[in-house]
């Protein structure tokens, strides 16, 4: 399959690269998503990136890519950006029972999608303040009738 002239994301839905579904109805995504679960999985990724963390360092986006580029070439599909671009935001838009299958989809619900009602909740914990010092939350945030937390993540 060739790279499409247009990138924009649904506009063009029923078109490859951004189609969300397969000709049968079910979500083009999920074989390729199977795939790529089965490669990270084996002995030798999880040896590359393992010695990464061990390290204390990411391992660089290039090896991250290497199982999904593998297992859309594997699915007939084009390993280029437009294909990542467009397996990645089909992805996205599975149901939550199916990204329950794919191990990776799952902990990335779970840890960095928490469904969490924060609304008149009281929060309890330890937080850094400016000069990177441990602080009880409730020290912080008792001075304030209302409170903003942001958080982040570096993924």
């Amino acid at each position: 399959m060739t790279e499409p002239a247009s990138k924009a994301l649904g506009l063009f839905h029923d078109f490859a690269p951004f189609a969300l579904h397969a000709k049968d109805g079910s979500p083009w995504c999920l074989p390729v998503l199977r795939t790529e679960a089965a490669l990270r999985l084996k002995e030798d990724h999880l040896l590359k990136v393992g010695s990464m963390y061990d390290e204390g360092v990411v391992p660089p986006v290039a090896l991250c890519e290497e199982p999904e580029k593998k297992a859309l070439e594997a699915h007939g599909y084009e390993a280029c950006g437009t294909w990542l671009e467009a397996y990645r935001f089909a992805a996205r838009l599975l149901s939550e029972e199916q990204r329950d299958e794919i191990f990776f989809l799952r902990a990335n619900d779970r840890l960095f999608r928490p469904k969490v009602q924060l609304q008149d909740c009281r929060f309890e914990g330890t937080i850094f303040d400016n000069s990177l010092c441990a602080v009880d939350c409730h020290d912080v945030l008792a001075p304030h009738s209302r409170t903003l937390l942001i958080a982040s993540t570096a993924s």
